[in-house]
């Protein structure tokens, strides 16, 4: 069993903000590139004890939420979503 660190607040106040800069949603395959390119750091799932960035997405789904947009994976976050 693999322990997790709390993911903190800071880091789900940026990943929000990339997954806002898109409309409907950041691909899977670009929200790594994405965090870099906006926050300039590294977004590392990893530390946090998650083998892959989808499973680091689904545990904060007051922050990202799946969407399927144009025949691919995607993430967001809208107005609201962490009040549900």
């Amino acid at each position: 069993m693999s322990s997790r660190l709390q993911i903190t607040e800071q880091v789900k106040k940026n990943l929000r903000s990339v997954l806002l800069s898109k409309a409907g949603g950041v691909d899977l395959n670009r929200i790594v590139t994405d965090y870099v390119h906006y926050v300039g750091e590294p977004l590392l799932y990893q530390h946090y004890g998650f083998r892959n960035m989808e499973s680091f997405l689904q545990a904060v789904p007051d922050v990202a939420k799946y969407v399927f947009v144009d025949g691919a994976d995607s993430y967001c976050n809208y107005p609201g979503l962490n009040e549900q």
